[in-house]
């Protein structure tokens, strides 16, 4: 009888263990999925004016750990865009060159901006987009009067992205504020008109709403400040990363505290029926007292 006791506790113990495990696997799969199965494109650019042509070379690089499919990369400057051929697949850590020419038409020396999306799918040919935003210069090299900086932010279906400016001339300088951001990501209003008065400083904000970005991706955006002084031009560029985190329940956002309570649970109870065990089996040898 003593025996047939002791195989129920064991049974019963060991039922309890092995839904725990199975549990905590369970949990450790869908964290280790949702990190997993990362596309990550870098971009370099390189950018030169021979006369009035300008000259772009563009390498697009996979750093993350699965393979883009479709990309094309898409260069925008001086109000016009060229794209690339599509390069059907980009595996990890494998990159491609492109190169771009565009003649500038007479205009004012300074620098300008250079704007490149790259587009791509991933195997179950969702769209992706990243940005990388530059500056070229026209005849001749020149610097900003201005200081500028993004913030980076978390958002759900919206948020508020904010920039802030310098003014380090003593005269205050028109500014066209233009915001670039990915095509999961949407802006109302991209463009703004301010004057920024000399020496002072001012925070400039976009609202952004997220249009298809999937929850934990993590995108940069830019914004370009451009303004004229005398017969030159002007820009400076700044950048900041938009996180999408989505709407998530009290369990999804403690999920490493569950999971690690879970595991110090498992043990906990896998110890107590170690000792259960071989307490009963000391008793049962010893035999009634």
């Amino acid at each position: 009888m003593l025996a047939c006791n002791l195989r129920g506790i064991i049974k019963s113990k060991l039922q309890r263990v092995e839904f725990l495990l199975a549990f905590s696997v369970c949990i450790l799969c869908c964290w280790t999925s949702a990190i997993a199965g990362i596309i990550k494109i870098e971009t370099d650019i390189s950018a030169t004016v021979r006369g009035n042509v300008l000259k772009v070379k563009v390498r697009v690089t996979n750093k993350g750990s699965e393979t883009a499919y479709n990309a094309k990369v898409h260069l925008s400057s001086l109000g016009g865009e060229q794209g690339s051929s599509v390069i059907h697949h980009l595996d990890k850590d494998q990159g491609r060159k492109l190169n771009f020419e565009k003649l500038i038409a007479e205009g004012k020396d300074g620098s300008y901006p250079l704007t490149v999306i790259v587009t791509f799918h991933d195997a179950n040919q969702y769209p992706f987009s990243a940005v990388s935003c530059s500056t070229f210069s026209f005849k001749k090299n020149v610097e900003p009067d201005l200081v500028c900086f993004g913030n980076d932010i978390s958002i759900g279906n919206k948020g508020v992205l904010r920039f802030n400016l310098k003014n380090l001339s003593f005269e205050s300088r028109p500014i066209l504020a233009t915001v670039i951001v990915p095509r999961e990501l949407s802006v109302a209003r991209p463009k703004m008109n301010f004057e920024i008065p000399p020496r002072s400083e001012k925070a400039v904000e976009f609202e952004i709403v997220n249009f298809a970005a999937l929850e934990g991706a993590s995108h940069a955006v830019f914004c370009y400040f451009e303004y004229d002084a005398d017969t030159t031009h002007y820009t400076a560029v700044a950048g900041a990363r938009v996180t999408i985190t989505g709407e998530e329940n009290f369990f999804g956002r403690k999920k490493c505290v569950w999971i690690a309570l879970i595991l110090v649970l498992t043990i906990i109870l896998f110890i107590t029926l170690v000792r259960d065990s071989r307490s009963k089996k000391s008793k049962a040898k010893r035999g009634p007292q």
